[in-house]
């Protein structure tokens, strides 16, 4: 559960780091700047950390799917 927990929270903070991102991406495109060295790199960091957060939030989900489940079991157990 608490390696469960962790996931949970690094994904919450990867999510936060691309909103920033985006978020100085989009600045930096409003004012035409998509030809300089800082997008590029913005836009480059942006995708492997989406890549990673489409790689684990799937298995995050899947495991708390099977936490819930277990939960659901032992409180019906309990009941009986």
């Amino acid at each position: 559960m608490e390696s469960l927990e962790k996931l949970e929270a690094q994904l919450r903070q990867a999510d936060d780091w691309q909103k920033q991102m985006l978020q100085r991406m989009l600045s930096l495109s409003q004012s035409n700047q998509t030809d300089t060295e800082e997008y590029q790199e913005l836009q480059h960091r942006s995708m492997d950390l989406q890549a990673k957060i489409d790689k684990w939030r799937p298995i995050y989900e899947e495991r708390m799917v099977m936490v819930k489940e277990i939960k659901q079991s032992a409180q019906r157990n309990k009941k009986k």
